[in-house]
């Protein structure tokens, strides 16, 4: 797979440290993260069933939310990058299909 296919996106943002950028496309389930500058690919995160089209980093950098067209959102720990939790929309917001935007504000 060449570099340009790799880095087709339709939204990315730098990580807390800048050493990397999130990755994220409206037609594909997954969320890539890539080492800056090499741009070499450092995770391949399986997100969503349908097409990632939100991403959002907490404030301290220990989570990163994601928000698809599946409308669930899923919390993933940046130190391991897995799962650490999964909300489905019945536990956020019953009449929406998918989620496009997502803002983590912790306490």
């Amino acid at each position: 797979m060449s570099v340009h296919r790799q880095l087709t996106a339709s939204a990315a943002m730098f990580n807390h440290t800048g050493d990397s950028v999130i990755l994220t496309h409206m037609s594909e389930h997954a969320i890539r993260i890539v080492d800056v500058p090499s741009l070499v690919l450092r995770e391949n995160l399986a997100a969503h069933v349908g097409g990632c089209v939100a991403a959002a980093l907490d404030p301290r950098g220990r989570y990163l939310a994601s928000g698809g067209y599946d409308s669930i959102v899923n919390l993933f720990d940046t130190s391991e990058w897995i799962a650490a939790r999964t909300i489905t929309v019945c536990e956020c917001v019953r009449r929406c299909h998918w989620i496009g935007a997502l803002t983590l504000i912790l306490s």
